[in-house]
């Protein structure tokens, strides 16, 4: 129902559970921006790379490996884990089917902390910095401010200290969350089963407010962007919204025409990417609705967008198994890939990672 997507690339791995291999082999028009694509075991749960390591999940099992893909160490769980996993100030943060909050040492495995967790069911960890007035009972050794926030499908939402795990606060709001939250400036956007967009306070759990625009409400599979200023997400009638962050307020609606996907440029001001439902693309004025431009597909690329990224001042967009470039008012194939791109990372350079949904992981140069 709500997943996070974690997004890395990783090396030569002999362990049981990942076999990798490094492949070079592909057509001449592809071999200019490969550089390497690397195969693990597609039944892998969880990916993250952190700190030139790597971490994976499978069958009651978290292993570190390093940049060439051997092992550092392995750790076995007694139970399954019941959430995403975080790793945050050199701690992998998850919680167990047992209902216990694990804390591992990152360069080692070791368990560095535990805490019995008194909420039953899954979970999705959200990390944070905490800026809230409440005072916890033993005192910090560090100045670190770093805290988790455990969002219990059963609309209960716990906030925890990193360091201590002694808790700030807990909620209970009677609804249960389907959308991933998104979070920003310590405020909690997310979607409810009941409908209502709800707006949470990270510091002191405080429902800011909720907005609902009608009695059958479907958020299940939206997602939500922001500017800071409002929050934008599509419906499951396609319709496009725009919500007033401060108020909670209707600032605008696109109902006449019918969107499918809805991508926002970081660090973008001024307008938001969506794409009809005739595969077109369209650039939408984040203070007004008014469409600002429209970009016809070509046959060969009319694929939904599952991704967009802005690089060398070139807006690149992630279609299914296809990633296409805009070129003046246009957008051509940049690349063509065998399989559906699940995700993407940046990074420093000329260089960026995706990940396809049989766990390849493709490192590609721009050119």
């Amino acid at each position: 129902m709500m997943k996070l997507i974690f997004l890395t690339i990783l090396a030569l791995c002999n362990l049981s559970f990942a076999q990798a291999k490094i492949t070079q082999n592909f057509s001449k028009s592809d071999s200019s921006i490969i550089i390497k694509e690397v195969k693990l075991d597609s039944s892998l749960s969880q990916i993250k790379f952190f700190e030139n390591n790597f971490f994976c999940y499978k069958k009651n099992k978290i292993t570190s490996l390093d940049f060439s893909g051997s092992e550092i160490w392995q750790h076995e769980l007694i139970d399954s884990i019941n959430s995403n996993f975080l790793i945050e100030e050199s701690k992998i943060v998850f919680l167990d089917s047992n209902n216990d909050l694990i804390c591992l040492d990152m360069k080692t495995g070791k368990v560095m902390q535990s805490l019995g967790i008194d909420i039953a069911g899954k979970a999705i960890l959200v990390s944070f910095d905490y800026s809230g007035n409440n005072e916890l009972i033993i005192p910090k050794e560090t100045y670190s401010k770093k805290a988790i926030l455990l969002f219990f499908d059963n609309g209960k939402l716990l906030c925890l200290d990193l360091e201590t795990l002694q808790e700030y606060w807990r909620k209970d709001f009677k609804d249960e969350f389907v959308t991933n939250p998104t979070i920003f400036n310590n405020k909690i956007i997310v979607g409810m089963k009941s409908g209502f967009v709800n707006l949470i306070d990270a510091n002191n759990g405080v429902l800011l407010w909720k907005w609902k625009e009608k009695d059958t409400f479907e958020l299940s599979r939206t997602i939500f962007y922001s500017d800071t200023k409002s929050v934008y997400f599509l419906d499951e009638d396609e319709s496009l919204f725009s919500l007033n962050l401060l108020l909670g307020k209707l600032n605008w609606k696109i109902e006449q025409t019918k969107f499918i996907s809805l991508q926002m440029i970081s660090g973008e001001t001024k307008f938001i990417i969506a794409q009809k439902d005739n595969f077109n693309i369209v650039q939408i004025e984040l203070a007004s609705g008014k469409i600002l431009k429209e970009i016809n597909l070509d046959k060969s690329i009319q694929k939904k967008i599952n991704h967009a990224f802005q690089r060398n001042a070139k807006l690149f967009l992630i279609a299914e198994n296809k990633i296409l470039i805009q070129m003046k008012d246009t957008f051509i194939e940049y690349y063509s890939h065998k399989n559906l791109i699940v995700d993407y990372v940046i990074t420093i350079g000329d260089k960026f990672f995706i990940k396809d949904s049989q766990n390849n992981f493709i490192e590609l140069q721009l050119r």
